[in-house]
This record gives structure tokens, C-alpha cells and sequence, in this order.
């Protein structure tokens, strides 16, 4: 699928020579793809999606042999070239309970390994309940003596020990690949040095890939000159409608172009792509940890036979090139953490549906914390692209006076502060950024 429908631009020269010379089933694909395709939602969408995932499945099971495309693969060390100067790519692997580090930058690649993952666990879960992204039902959140900093201070040592450092320090930007329970982890928290260290974030900005390719090798490009496509449900504000449309409205307001969400007739999410150019989705979404591809991204199209992630990754899918998952709740705020599936599939599912770059949040948090951030990244996208805007609307919501009664996620014991500022790890570190870099040889 994703290499007869991949912008040529973007393909490696393995997959450009199987185009040049396919298979008859390839062939009659690429050629039925480039039939002006029928209006987004019509029968004949749906009729041309058969066909097209008939001959899909009659290529996939010919004698021919099809080029790795997607995700895509780094086969060789001089990938290594396409790493942005400054940049280094931190990749994290579960061998047999114990993980396997390595960081590429400057054209080499070094490699550490950590304690056992059992112990890895229990300190992010130590780091996450000191920020309050999981805590006991009526506990208080925040933590005024921020004793989480000492917890975060032993697992950056465990996971990046202090004689790596000096490298971690030398670069622009890193890039985290996760694997298993680091996905719940923001490793931008983590201190450069002991407990009173600047932290990662201070130093560097932090992005997230699913795959060490998918860093280097975008899956689509961005379509800027489309609007922005916006679905809202009662989150910003759960308790008060009124209010949750006002901060929507806020939202929205700060947007060059957008599109209220859904249009009527309402298109699933999978049929998106030639009306908008990004998805935001201000509402809670939960996948299913038995099974995330269930997850309809759009939310107000679960019942469509469209709407799911599965349902994105097979034609006649055009999907969004961005898309924004403010809501998204996984295992990190839950009593006990999961594996991870929940993030890395929905990441993987995204970009091997052609969706380029990926926000969405470990833990819902809602209120006018939310509201800012949102605003302020939307409002900045069009001029300044993902990484940028995003950087300056977490800047902007750290120096945010924050009034704790209109934080959903904060309780009784939290609502008598006085001094709540957005620099709180709680309303911002819960966010994953997965955009790759714009660096071409």
C-alpha cells in the first residue's frame, strides 16, 4: 500500500526500482491509483477501496520480492549521514529484561546497557506518581517539595549514565526512540547531572520516534495550505459545557484556518486527508491495550467502518498529515503501568497510514492548561512547523499562571494553592512530539 501511494520524493532507491520495473499486480495498482479518485465517502470511494485492497492482497502474495518501505528501514551505516548536525538519536531495546542503549550522532554510534528492567519500571513509576500523573484517588497532585527530582536523578543514571553525559550535553536536539515501559516515561524530565541538574528540556529540545527510520525518513509530506480540522467533546472543561465551548473557542480562535469537525455528511477520519491538512482532536481518547488498532483517531466516527486505525492503513484511506491527540490516555496515568503497545502502535499505525508528524499526550490533563497549549502550537504551526511551535508552546505554558479550580485533573487538596504555574511537569511533560527531522543530504 504504502509504496505505490508514497510521493516518489520520499522513497528510497530500492522501492523507486520496483516502481520502474514492477510486478503485472503492482503495475495495475500504481495504475488504478492514478485514476482521479471519487468523492471522499461515496460509494464509489468505498467500491474503489475493494478493488484496490484486492489487488493489494494479489501482490503481496506474488513471486516478486518487495522493498522494505515501511516503515522505513535504515540498512546501512551511511544512514548515519542523514542524521541532522547536532542531533542525536537515542534508541532504547529490551534484550532479555535488560536494555540495550545506543545513541548516534556525528556519524558514529555508542552503546551502553542498563540495569534490569524490572528496577527501570518501578522508577518511572516512582517519577511519574512524584508529578502527579498517577496518584491514589484523592491525593494531591502537586508536590510542593518536588521530591520526584531525586527519583528522576536516579533513573537518568540508570538510563544514562554519567560518563554519557558530556555527549548528551554537546547536542542541538535529540531524538528518544523508546521501547516497552520507557514509552511512559518523558525522558526530557530527567536531569543532566544530579537532583538540582538543569533538566534535558532545559538543554535541548526532545522529540519521539516509534523507529530509528521514521526519524530520518518522513512518510508524506505536509500539506500547510490545508485547514486544520477540529473535533471537540467535553474535556477542556468536563463539568461545564458552557466553559469547555468557551476554551474550544479559544482554541480555535488562535487558528489561521480551520474546520469544525464532523462535516455534514460526516467523512471518517481515513477520508480526511483532502479536506485538512491536520487533525486536533480536543477530546479524552482511550485505546484498548488488547487492541489499540481499534482506536478511531476521530473519535466521533468509532461506529464507521472507517474509523479506525486499522481502518487508516488500507485504501481507499487519505489521512490527515498531522495529527493532534491532546486527550490520548494510556497506562502512565493508570495504578500500574503497561508495555507500551498502546503509544508505539498508534505511533506505528499513524505513520504507516501516511500521517508525517504525531502529537498526542500519555496522560489527559483538559482545563486551561490545555487550552493554552493548544492555542499557542496551532496558532504558531503555519509559521514556525512542529518542533518550533511545539517548543514555544510548552515555553509558553511553563511561565503560565494556572488557577488550580480550573484544572480538571486537580482535586480539593490541590484547589488551595496560590502560586500554580504551568511550569509544573504535570501540564506539560505528559506530551509526545513525533515529527522527523527536515535535514536532507
Amino acid at each position: 500500500r504504502r509504496l505505490v501511494s508514497t510521493d516518489r520524493l520520499l522513497l528510497p532507491a530500492p522501492a523507486l526500482a520496483a516502481l520502474d520495473k514492477p510486478s503485472p499486480a503492482i503495475k495495475r495498482l500504481a495504475d488504478l491509483l492514478l485514476v482521479a479518485p471519487p468523492a471522499a465517502g461515496s460509494p464509489e470511494a468505498t467500491n474503489r477501496g475493494v478493488a484496490l485492497e484486492s489487488l493489494a492482497s494479489v501482490a503481496a502474495l506474488e513471486r516478486a520480492v518487495l522493498p522494505a518501505t515501511t516503515p522505513p528501514p535504515l540498512i546501512s551505516a551511511s544512514d548515519l549521514d542523514r542524521i541532522a548536525e547536532g542531533t542525536g538519536v537515542l534508541t532504547f531495546v529490551d534484550v532479555g529484561g535488560t536494555y540495550v542503549v545506543t545513541l548516534a550522532h556525528a556519524g558514529s554510534v555508542t552503546s551502553w546497557s542498563s540495569p534490569p528492567t524490572r528496577a527501570i519500571a518501578t522508577d518511572i513509576a516512582k517519577v511519574l506518581r512524584g508529578i502527579g500523573a498517577s496518584v491514589a484517588r484523592g491525593a494531591p497532585r502537586i508536590d510542593e517539595k518536588q521530591g520526584w527530582k531525586a527519583d528522576a536523578a536516579t533513573l537518568r543514571r540508570r538510563l544514562i549514565p554519567d560518563e554519557q553525559l558530556p555527549m548528551i550535553e554537546s547536542l542541538k536536539s535529540l531524538v528518544v526512540v523508546p521501547d516497552g515501559i520507557l514509552w511512559y516515561l518523558p525522558i526530557e524530565l530527567l536531569p543532566l547531572g544530579d537532583q538540582n541538574a538543569p533538566l534535558i528540556v532545559d538543554r535541548l529540545p526532545v522529540r519521539y520516534s516509534p523507529s530509528p527510520g521514521l526519524t530520518l525518513y518522513p512518510v508524506a509530506i505536509n500539506r500547510p495550505d490545508r485547514p486544520t480540522g477540529v473535533v471537540s467533546q467535553l474535556f477542556l472543561s468536563p463539568r461545564d459545557a458552557s466553559i469547555n465551548a468557551q476554551l474550544v473557542s479559544q482554541v480555535t480562535d488562535a487558528i489561521e484556518s480551520h474546520q469544525i469537525l464532523p462535516t455534514n455528511p460526516p467523512l471518517p477520519g481515513s477520508q480526511l486527508g483532502e479536506s485538512i491538512g491536520m487533525l486536533a482532536v480536543l477530546a479524552p481518547l482511550t485505546p484498548a491495550p488488547a487492541n489499540p488498532l481499534a482506536l478511531a483517531p476521530a473519535l466521533y466516527d468509532s461506529e464507521h467502518v472507517g474509523g479506525s486505525l486499522a481502518a487508516w492503513m488500507r485504501f481507499p484511506a487519505r489521512v490527515p498529515a498531522r495529527v493532534f491527540l491532546p486527550g490520548f490516555r494510556t497506562a502512565a496515568g493508570a495504578p500500574s503501568l503497561g508495555d507500551g503497545r498502546e503509544i508505539f502502535l498508534t505511533l506505528m499505525a499513524l505513520h504507516c497510514s501516511g500521517v508525517r508528524d504525531v502529537v498526542l499526550s500519555r496522560w489527559a490533563v483538559g482545563g486551561v492548561s490545555t487550552a493554552t497549549l493548544a492555542g499557542e502550537f496551532l496558532q504558531e504551526l503555519p509559521f514556525d512547523g512542529m518542533e518550533p511551535a511545539w517548543r514555544r508552546a510548552i515555553q509558553t505554558l511553563r511561565q503560565t499562571e494556572l488557577n488550580p479550580e480550573a484544572e480538571p485533573l486537580l482535586g480539593s487538596k490541590d484547589a488551595v494553592r496560590i502560586d500554580l504555574t504551568g511550569d509544573h511537569p504535570l501540564f506539560w511533560a505528559g506530551y509526545i512530539i513525533d515529527t522527523p527531522q527536515t535535514f536532507e543530504p
